[in-house]
């Protein structure tokens, strides 16, 4: 795909780039031409239709474009206009304050109030989408510190998750065009089995799938909260949700290659041993 990376002005943005967002992180990266043209190449994984691209530069925010393709297609993204924005530096912690390397540390793009984000942990503790992901991304690393760039002016709010970790939010964190932020900490503990339903999605044979497809759907036995959508699973084909205590989860695993049948299971709650889900 290719696109040009201007200012507000119009004028070619020295050092931006369009880079590939995947859900472990950020992914390739192209660099911008003097003219501010970029040119990306992307992997698509099989029954992906589509990526999420990152239009960045230093001291601006990032865009966020979700293309649709297919294998072999060349999409023109056309101008794409960033406005001024700034980074934020912090560390992502285990409740004993050790570092937790390998979290990814994303904006929080859901819009949500303060008493709905505890109802959020539960979205983003499922199975990541291949298509959709949030922009801007970092990942932390040994020592748990990240620097999140590409962030828009103003007041904005991050989370930070890692497999078998809750979901953690900040509070509200001040942006300033051009600056860093810095001295942000986010505790993430990890899961309790009471909280978790997880597993494996196998090949008749026993080799794991890649990024199986998930179909889900879970319930809280009043209907107060109920979810259902379309997931991957990892590369080494696992998956995890986490849900409330009296969450009934139904789940489909398919082959994204479509060689064998699908796997389910029906009305599963957390706290039992790890799910294999052997295709047919």
């Amino acid at each position: 795909m290719v696109a040009r990376l201007v200012d507000a002005t119009g004028a070619p943005l020295a050092g931006a780039f369009l880079r590939w967002a995947t859900p472990q992180g950020p992914g390739v990266r192209a660099g911008c031409a003097p003219d501010g043209q970029a040119r990306l190449e992307v992997e698509l994984q099989p029954a992906q239709s589509g990526v999420t691209v990152e239009a960045g530069c230093r001291g601006f925010a990032s865009r966020s474009e979700e293309v649709r393709l297919a294998p072999g297609e060349s999409v023109d993204l056309g101008t794409l206009a960033l406005a001024p924005g700034g980074a934020v530096r912090g560390r992502v912690l285990e409740p004993s304050g050790a570092p937790l390397p390998g979290a990814v540390v994303s904006l929080d793009s859901s819009g949500a109030e303060p008493a709905q984000l505890e109802g959020w942990r539960y979205v983003r503790c499922t199975p990541a989408r291949l298509e959709r992901v949030e922009v801007p991304l970092a990942v932390t690393g040994a020592d748990g510190e990240f620097v999140l760039a590409g962030l828009p002016e103003g007041r904005v709010r991050l989370w930070a998750q890692a497999y078998g970790r809750v979901p953690s939010y900040t509070p509200p964190i001040e942006v300033l065009a051009g600056q860093e932020s810095y001295g942000v900490e986010i505790v993430v503990p990890p899961l309790e089995a009471s909280q978790r339903v997880a597993g494996v999605v196998l090949e008749p044979g026993g080799a794991r799938v890649p990024f199986a497809v998930l179909q889900f759907e879970f319930h809280t036995e009043d209907l107060r909260m109920t979810y259902h959508s379309e997931r991957r699973a990892d590369g080494e084909g696992r998956f995890e949700f986490m849900l409330p205590p009296d969450a009934l989860l139904t789940l489909t695993a398919l082959d994204p290659h479509e060689r064998f049948a699908p796997a389910s299971v029906e009305e599963v709650r957390t706290g039992g041993p790890e799910l294999v889900l052997r295709l047919g």
